[in-house]
């Protein structure tokens, strides 16, 4: 079964909220890895305008996970207090990115992808956006040498009038039909997706793919290389990985002399094995095909979890391993994709967060 070595609470998907997801539920976010949120923004006239420094407002409240300072309360915090806004003391606790310029032409519908980079643990509270609002300068034409104008290079020149503008980010919930009352009356439920908390760290995995084949011949084989690197300051455990294609894979052991040339193969970038069958008249080698049952598959399209080997099951803060990765190619042809999800657990237990997952 796909979840039988799985926590409770694991999620086969990373956060990715939208106003078709449920989000009656706080998302969980991680100190150190950004927050990313996506804003529309539309332009109804008929000039162009530009929004310089737009960035995030937030209001947060820091609390203790570990229960070490258990029941200490500290005041909220809020980049939108007026003490705090031409202060840098905030970027220690809420790291906020700042997009110098953003442009939307007439009539324009414009995506803004802002990102906030918690520091510390607690219950976060995005509350809307910020900008200053202008128009450019009369940039339309180009000089007698043909030279491009600010505008046709990329560059916006402001007329040097602006305003301060604020957007509230106001998310109205679902609306409830579950009892009589609600059925009766106009209800609407919570919407989290702005309400992040904030949980300690957890390791964060990079993985490379080296040498990996763009194509292959049906029932071929080649070896590729996977890397995979502790990019946080925590240790990870228990690497597993989950396909729908797993025949189409397998890992090695970053040990040579546990690795053979191939699964199943007697040569290396094969597509045959050597089986030694017994007969009256002594052994004799025959070659078959390798097929997806050599590499540990007892049925096609039948998500699988598999075990990464580690040495000593941990990869330590800054540490890679690089493993041999080998392929076979599906025996119909056509084009094909394989989708890989890793997940991995912290040696440190926490609450709030047991496992991290990467696509």
């Amino acid at each position: 079964s796909l979840f039988r070595s799985m926590p409770p609470n694991f999620q086969p998907a990373q956060y990715c909220l939208s106003s078709y997801s449920d989000n009656s539920r706080f998302p969980l976010a991680v100190v150190q890895e950004p927050i990313t949120v996506e804003v529309a923004f539309r332009n109804p006239l008929k000039v162009s305008l530009l929004l310089t420094d737009l960035s995030l407002l937030w209001k947060f409240q820091q609390k203790d996970f570990s229960g070490i300072h258990n029941g200490e309360v500290n005041e909220p915090i809020s980049n939108a207090m007026d003490g705090f806004l031409k202060g840098t003391c905030v970027n220690d606790i809420i790291g906020t990115e700042v997009i110098t310029e953003f442009l939307i032409n007439s009539e324009e519908t414009k995506l803004a992808r802002l990102k906030l980079f918690p520091h510390q643990t607690g219950e976060l509270h995005i509350l809307g956006v910020v900008y200053n609002l202008g128009t450019l300068q009369n940039t339309t034409t180009v000089d007698i040498m043909g030279t491009p104008n600010a505008l046709q290079t990329g560059k916006c020149i402001s007329n040097g009038m602006s305003v301060r503008g604020r957007q509230d980010l106001e998310i109205q919930g679902p609306r409830l039909n579950s009892t009589k009352e609600e059925k009766t009356s106009i209800q609407y439920g919570p919407d989290r997706c702005l309400d992040p908390i904030i949980t300690p760290p957890m390791p964060l995995l990079e993985v490379f793919f080296i040498n990996f084949p763009t194509g292959l011949l049906c029932g071929e084989i080649r070896k590729a290389y996977v890397e995979f690197v502790n990019v946080s300051k925590c240790p990870l455990t228990r690497l597993k990985v989950v396909s729908k294609c797993p025949e189409f894979f397998s890992f090695g052991s970053n040990t040579a002399t546990l690795t053979p040339l191939s699964p199943s193969a007697s040569e290396n970038c094969s597509a045959y094995k050597t089986v030694v069958v017994d007969s009256p008249s002594g052994s004799v080698a025959l070659l078959s095909s390798a097929a997806p049952l050599d590499f540990g598959v007892c049925s096609r399209n039948q998500a699988e979890v598999i075990d990464i080997p580690l040495t000593d099951s941990v990869l330590y803060p800054g540490a890679s391993v690089q493993l041999p990765l080998w392929l076979r190619g599906p025996d119909e042809e056509g084009v094909h994709e394989i989708n890989f999800l890793f997940y991995y657990e912290s040696t440190e237990k926490q609450s709030k967060m047991s496992h991290e997952i990467g696509r």
